[in-house]
Order: C-alpha cells, then sequence, then structure tokens
C-alpha cells in the first residue's frame, strides 16, 4: 500500500482502510458479528427463508431483517413513526409536495433539511387492516429509494412479546385501536381484537438508533409517539433509558387516562413532562422538544395516489 501511495494511487489506499470508509456503509449497528448476535438479527438466518415460504407470520424481529439493507446512509437523521395509521407522515416526510399545508412539514425542514436523501425512517403499526395498504407503500418506498421501512402488525412497547390489540372498527381509520381495552371497543357493535407482536422501543433506540447517530456525529432524530395509551408506559421508559434524550423533537400525543394500560406510570403526562423537565436540567446536552403538535391533516393518505406508481396499488389489490 506505501508503494501504491507513493505511485500516486492515494485513494485506493483510504479505501483499504476503514477509517476512511463512508460511515453510511459501516455501521457498527449493522455489523455482521454484532446484528446476528443481537435480538434483531438472529432470526435473519438461513432458517427464516425457510419459515416465511412455509406461510409462518413473521415476528418484529423478523421484519427487521431488511433494516440493514435500507438504512445506508442516516447523515440527516433518522425519524420513528411509532403508531403510523395508513403512513401518512412518512409520505409527508419524503414527498412533502403532495400535502401543502401540513403543519409538520416546517418542523422536518428545519431538522432535516429540504431534501431527505440522507433520512433513514421506520414506521410501527399493530392493527392488521392497514397491513395491505402499509405493505404497498413498503414498496414503493424501496421504488424510489427512501431509506424507510414499515413494521405491520407490530406494537410499540417496552418490552418485546406478543398482546392482544383491540379493533376500533367505528372509526373510518380506526383511530381508537390500542392495546387498551376501553370504553370506545366496549360500546362498539364490533367486537374484534387480534394478537400483535410487541416491539421493544427502547432497545431499538438504545442498541441501534443511538449507535448510528453517534457514528454520524451530526445526525437528528425525530419521534412521533401516537400510541393510544401505551405513552404512559413509554415516555417514562424512554426518559430513563435515556432513549428521550437522544432525539430532538419528540410529538406526544397524550390521551385520556382510561387509556392507560397495565403497565403505564399511574401519572398523568403533564406531570411526567415535569419529571422530565428538571431531570433535564442536570444533563445541558439533553435538548429534546417535547411537542403535542398533531398534525392530522390529511388523515385518509390512501385516497392521495402515490406518485407515478399506481400499478402498485393496483397489483396490491387494496382499493381503499
Amino acid at each position: 500500500m506505501v508503494q501504491q501511495a507513493v505511485q500516486g494511487d492515494t485513494v485506493a489506499v483510504l479505501a483499504g482502510y476503514t477509517l476512511f470508509r463512508p460511515p453510511a456503509t459501516n455501521y457498527t449497528a449493522f455489523r455482521g458479528s454484532a446484528w446476528s448476535r443481537s435480538q434483531w438479527g438472529s432470526p435473519c438466518r438461513k432458517l427464516l427463508p425457510r419459515l416465511a415460504a412455509a406461510g409462518t407470520k413473521q415476528t418484529a424481529s423478523s421484519q427487521l431483517c431488511a433494516l440493514p439493507s435500507i438504512w445506508k446512509d442516516c447523515s440527516q437523521g433518522i425519524y420513528l413513526d411509532i403508531g403510523t395509521n395508513v403512513g401518512v407522515q412518512l409520505r409527508k416526510l419524503y414527498d412533502p409536495q403532495q400535502f401543502p399545508g401540513a403543519a409538520v412539514l416546517p418542523i422536518f425542514d428545519r431538522v432535516f433539511g429540504n431534501q431527505r436523501s440522507g433520512v433513514c425512517a421506520i414506521g410501527v403499526e399493530a392493527n392488521p387492516h392497514h397491513t395491505q395498504y402499509l405493505q404497498t407503500l413498503n414498496s414503493y418506498f424501496k421504488q424510489r429509494g427512501y431509506q424507510a421501512l414499515i413494521l405491520t402488525e407490530v406494537a410499540a412497547s417496552v418490552h418485546s412479546g406478543t398482546a392482544s390489540f383491540f379493533l376500533d372498527a367505528d372509526s373510518p381509520v380506526e383511530w381508537g385501536a390500542s392495546l387498551t381495552h376501553g370504553k370506545w371497543q366496549k360500546n362498539s357493535k364490533v367486537k374484534a381484537k387480534v394478537r400483535v407482536q410487541l416491539l421493544d422501543l427502547l432497545a431499538i433506540m438504545t442498541e441501534v438508533v443511538r449507535p448510528i447517530l453517534h457514528q454520524e456525529f451530526a445526525a437528528t432524530a425525530v419521534m412521533k409517539l401516537d400510541v393510544e395509551g401505551e405513552e404512559y408506559a413509554l415516555f417514562p421508559g424512554l426518559l430513563l433509558s435515556g432513549g428521550l434524550c437522544d432525539l430532538n423533537v419528540l410529538f406526544l400525543e397524550p390521551h385520556r387516562e382510561e387509556f392507560r394500560g397495565e403497565g403505564g406510570v399511574k401519572m398523568q403526562i403533564s406531570e411526567m413532562e415535569e419529571v422530565f423537565a428538571k431531570m433535564r436540567k442536570a444533563n445541558p446536552h439533553c435538548t429534546v422538544k417535547v411537542t403535542d403538535l398533531d398534525d392530522e391533516s390529511y388523515l385518509d393518505g390512501k385516497a392521495i395516489l402515490l406518485p407515478e406508481v399506481q400499478q402498485l396499488r393496483t397489483s396490491s389489490g387494496d382499493r381503499g
């Protein structure tokens, strides 16, 4: 290599050293040995394709197998859409021209910049009624080269496993679907619940998001947390794990206490925010802004056709 440098082939020499390789192709969280041993990478071995071929439903971890091949350049930051519903916020992130006037757009511009080629994103949605459309979105994101992945029939939690998910069939987009069996389901004419996978959001933040942010140095992170009561567990969990301070902005939609599940902290969200404000004073590096901005514009995202890929919508069989 020294001889190559003397002969002027400096680029070839530098490329031989990991130090000079773009971080986007070498995220430590995704390196072969570390990833394969993690709870996220272990289902991605040779057994997984055979299970999928046999019709076995993929778990939250197995759906994440695609993440290393999608998140290749997160130099502009990471967006986590927790409770994505039909993926409208993700579409606002990558195709803002389709959603003029949406309240979240100026924040996306300020945090990520006007072009989003270096922004990575992940969406999480438990409702199986949205699965077919969200799989269409995943195909669209892949076709457009957007670094986004939506996990379907998966709910964010403070631990992994499975849980009952109660549907809200009385609402057009099922706003009240939740891990908590509340009055809105009890009074519904349609009684429905399903089993869904649980994604350990705290582990995702500490084991995947945080290492990438540290490796990119200047990268930023934004999270939307709209989880119909699970915030009573997730907000304090993110606070105590340090995941909250990994964020620049948290869009938090608080719900009434009747939405709070068994694992939720018995405090009002406003009280949790007061505790967090006091804790943050001891950590000047924690600059996250927690806002209750709830941009519900363009809720019926399915009605806004995906640009240039209408054939995906037809082939998926979705007409909603």
